[in-house]
């Protein structure tokens, strides 16, 4: 046989590799959906600000772990800071539940932002309150265990949700009441040692793309967790050293 054919045979096939090979690398990057990419903009505002910030948490983070009866958490997008007088961690969050028999894996539950300050005391049993509106009604956080108040206006405006009465009475008290309908309508909660202001957008990631962790946010929850704390009284300290 004449090498004439093979030789061109193999320069095609040569040419065709070198022509996929070419295409393969200008072929755009497909991102992860599930990757963790840093926030520039958090990035810049821990720069200014003095803040660490970290795309994502680790083993050592185990402060972040909240009591949600939901198997993992994963959180990422940290931000800790002080904030006035008050040291804070904020974090965007993804929590999914244990599978049943029905499903073949996790299933996604809640997207959401978080932040979060310590206090001095521990709390003896969680306690959440927030906005009484047609989404929290929905979620359910307004059947169990609710707590209705001597204020017509504040339990028209908000829920509070504990399984102590009286706990929920001492840290509720007129004083509070007045400073909760004074301040931004946010979702917050007591538990251990820490007062958690939280944000979920229930299993709806366009809705979460679209209110993600901001520096506006993180400094609007700090000064509100701030001024939550404050106002505890100090009565529920000694009612639960």
């Amino acid at each position: 046989m004449h090498p004439g054919p093979l030789i061109g045979l193999a320069g095609f096939v040569l040419l065709v590799a070198v022509l996929v090979r070419s295409r393969s690398r200008r072929r755009p990057r497909v991102a992860d959906p599930h990757e963790v990419r840093p926030n520039t903009a958090l990035m810049q505002y821990a720069a200014a600000t003095g803040c660490r910030y970290a795309p994502r948490a680790t083993p050592a983070d185990t402060d972040l772990v909240l009591d949600t009866g939901l198997r993992d958490r994963a959180i990422h997008d940290i931000v800790r800071g002080t904030r006035g007088a008050w040291p804070f961690v904020a974090y965007s969050l993804v929590t999914t539940k244990t599978p049943t028999s029905g499903e073949a894996s996790a299933v996604e539950v809640a997207i959401g932002r978080a932040l979060q300050i310590p206090l001095q005391h521990r709390v003896p049993t969680p306690l959440m309150a927030g906005p009484r509106t047609a989404v929290t009604a929905a979620m359910g956080l307004l059947a169990i265990h609710g707590q209705e108040f001597e204020s017509g206006e504040f339990n028209d405006k908000v829920f509070v949700r504990c399984a102590d009465p009286r706990l929920a009475s001492a840290i509720i008290d007129p004083r509070m009441m007045e400073t909760l309908l004074e301040l931004p309508a946010m979702t917050w909660g007591l538990h251990d040692s820490r007062l958690i202001v939280v944000e979920r957008f229930e299993t709806d990631p366009i809705i979460a793309a679209m209110h993600p962790l901001t520096p506006s946010w993180i400094e609007q929850a700090a000064d509100f967790a701030a001024a939550v704390a404050a106002h505890i009284p100090p009565v529920v300290w000694s009612l639960y050293p």
